[in-house]
């Protein structure tokens, strides 16, 4: 290929026009072999042509696609008609079907427009036998999906990633799943282990963790499922603590909250969605490490106050000059979850900051993970404790503001692409 090789490779693969991943995961297809350049490129090769992708270090998006050498148009010609056929096709609608866990039992339907259903696993599936515990529902996402398997399965799992995560912020009771996660588990459980059995029938497999229950993901692959003779989901604002006899409620703003995130651009879906992430994680490792979990609600803010590149340099120390990440922090929180005035509330938010450096910069821990062994607890990890609450409902209700505060689309924004998964 002559000097314009850059260019005309960019525009025949439509760079830019088709989605990034999917792109790259075509491009894989063809030159299997890659090797590590930098931190914004990587080389690739069948053995025969090599060609290189360039990422752009601010956003991690394709900014360059280079050829190399033996890059023939005949493979091009191969390449340009797998992008058409795979990527440039009219998408088809699908709906994407997934197990989620909440932390009450799930009895009702609810549905979001024409994008999400929230409805228990059918009669007879299998269910925890006490109320504090994970307690299967069903959960459809409706997406644009492709008439390519793999192109569709693709977007199938992103739609699902996206649409979890921010219901996960949502709903603060909302466990994923970890699909991949494996651990030692002991046969018979509790709910089918029989009292009255001889102990040595109790015994220790390895074993895939997660829930399987046989028609539970059946359904057309194009619709939502109806309502039926279910319950709708009452919409209630969130309380405190279990009581026997509850089930799932929503918050009476969710739909507000979901339609915000459809209005976003893709910078700040991005953002909401890494915030959503490390709130998520900060649930899933708690009963592991308190420590590790309330620093992960600080890091859940702290992904949403990036600082600009672009702040001037100090003429002194040549750094830029811009707020630390302390005062963006408490900017943050006071600005979309402001303070209720109470001195216990000032003084708890002052140390949410404060803790998380301590935590970070390995100084401590919180007492709950360096002491075993107490039947009661001691004053200092009820505070403990106290504060691990504030750090989850004070970071959970900024997140919250944010959204609220993007109810209205960008004005670059058209309605065709509203509510429907960013990559």
């Amino acid at each position: 290929m002559g000097s314009t090789g850059r260019n005309q490779l960019e525009r025949r693969l439509h760079m830019g026009e088709v989605d990034d991943s999917e792109l790259r995961n075509i491009l894989v297809n063809f030159f299997p072999s890659g090797q590590y350049q930098s931190d914004r490129s990587v080389e690739l090769t069948n053995g025969r042509a090599r060609m290189r992708i360039t990422y752009d270090k601010k956003t991690g998006a394709i900014s360059n696609l280079t050829p190399l050498s033996g890059l023939t148009n005949q493979l091009l010609d191969q390449i340009e008609l797998e992008v058409k056929e795979k990527l440039l096709v009219a998408p088809v609608r699908k709906v994407a079907k997934a197990i989620l866990y909440s932390h009450v039992p799930v009895d009702g339907y609810w549905r979001f427009k024409d994008q999400i259903v929230l409805r228990p696993v059918p009669p007879g599936s299998p269910q925890p036998p006490f109320l504090l515990a994970d307690h299967p529902l069903i959960c459809e996402i409706s997406y644009l999906g492709a008439p390519d398997p793999w192109v569709n399965g693709f977007r199938s799992a992103r739609a699902i990633r996206q649409y979890t995560l921010i219901l996960s912020l949502l709903i603060p009771g909302l466990k994923i799943p970890n699909a991949s996660a494996k651990g030692w588990v002991l046969v018979p459980t509790w709910s089918t282990h029989d009292p009255a059995a001889p102990i040595d029938d109790l015994h220790s497999e390895y074993a895939q963790f997660g829930y399987h229950c046989t028609g539970a993901l059946d359904g057309p692959a194009d619709s939502l499922s109806s309502r039926g003779d279910l319950p709708e989901i009452q919409l209630k604002p969130p309380g405190l603590g279990i009581s026997i006899g509850d089930s799932l409620t929503l918050r009476p703003d969710i739909s507000e909250h979901l339609q915000a995130f459809s209005n976003l651009d893709s910078e700040d879906r991005r953002r909401i969605l890494r915030a959503s992430y490390w709130m998520h994680l900060a649930r899933q490792v708690f009963s592991s490490s308190n420590s590790a979990s309330f620093q992960f609600f600080i890091q859940a803010i702290e992904a949403m106050t990036i600082t600009s590149d672009s702040a001037p340099d100090c003429e002194e120390c040549r750094r830029p000059i811009a707020d630390g990440p302390t005062k963006l922090f408490n900017s943050f929180i006071g600005q979309y979850a402001p303070p209720t005035g109470s001195p216990e509330d000032k003084r708890a938010r002052r140390l949410l900051y404060d803790t998380r450096s301590d935590l970070t910069h390995g100084s401590s821990l919180l007492e709950m993970d360096e002491e075993t062994g107490f039947i009661a607890p001691t004053p200092n990890q009820i505070a403990e404790s106290g504060l691990h609450r504030t750090a989850a409902d004070v970071c959970r209700a900024a997140l919250l503001g944010w959204l609220r505060s993007h109810t209205e689309p960008p004005h670059s924004r058209t309605p065709s692409d509203q509510s429907e998964p960013h990559s």
